[in-house]
């Protein structure tokens, strides 16, 4: 298919169609085509990758998507993301804040945390992502390096959330009040985030009785 005949319109609703079919090969040849017409790193942003992924949030929220297809479309936008991330740092793009973001002391998962990652770098902000496996004096050091305006931390387990690790504590000692977001399967835990000083990223949905 050859985008080149698509209205610049045409051409965006493409990338997110693609982007929604986790079509990684497609999003940066659809990419680099709007460069060509002249839009702009930020507007390829908003109105193609995050306008894609807007919509993939929207249906896996509702049930319609699930974790895989989600990961495809993440994909995708990475790969888009590659070509615009240096473009935007030339153009001197507006960035909103910094966030410091990473999965806690005994814990290997990371998926959760880096889509978090990528939606939050395509809202605006700068990410500093570190890792995984990141122990408390990690999270202090990356707070006082980059004085960041949030702190992610991402735990699976309720016991990963529990280490020396946890956010009351890194946020206390990394210097300046940080806005604490902790994610991951234990921020259903409503005595956890209240005693150490968290706050969950999204809200636990009720259960139907």
């Amino acid at each position: 298919m050859s985008y080149s005949e698509l209205s610049l319109e045409d051409l965006y609703l493409q990338m997110q169609d693609d982007l929604y079919d986790g079509l990684k090969e497609e999003i940066p040849l659809q990419v680099r085509e709007a460069l060509e017409r002249g839009q702009t790193p930020q507007e390829i942003l908003d109105e193609g990758l995050v306008a894609g992924m807007d919509i993939v949030g929207v249906d896996f929220r509702d049930g319609i998507l699930f974790v895989p297809e989600v990961l495809m479309a993440a994909n995708a936008m990475k790969a888009g993301m590659e070509i615009l991330r240096p473009l935007l740092t030339e153009t001197g793009a507006q960035r909103i804040g910094k966030m410091v973001v990473g999965t806690v002391k005994g814990d290997i998962h990371d998926i959760g945390k880096n889509l978090v990652a990528m939606m939050m770098e395509g809202a605006g902000f700068e990410v500093i992502n570190l890792g995984i496996n990141c122990d408390a004096d990690k999270f202090i050091a990356a707070i006082r390096e980059h004085e960041p305006d949030i702190l992610g931390m991402s735990a699976a387990h309720h016991h990963h959330a529990l280490h020396e690790s946890g956010g009351g504590y890194a946020g206390r000692r990394g210097a300046a009040r940080r806005d604490l977001r902790h994610g991951g399967r234990s921020a259903g835990d409503r005595k956890l985030c209240p005693r150490r000083g968290r706050r969950r990223l999204w809200p636990r949905r009720r259960r139907e009785r």
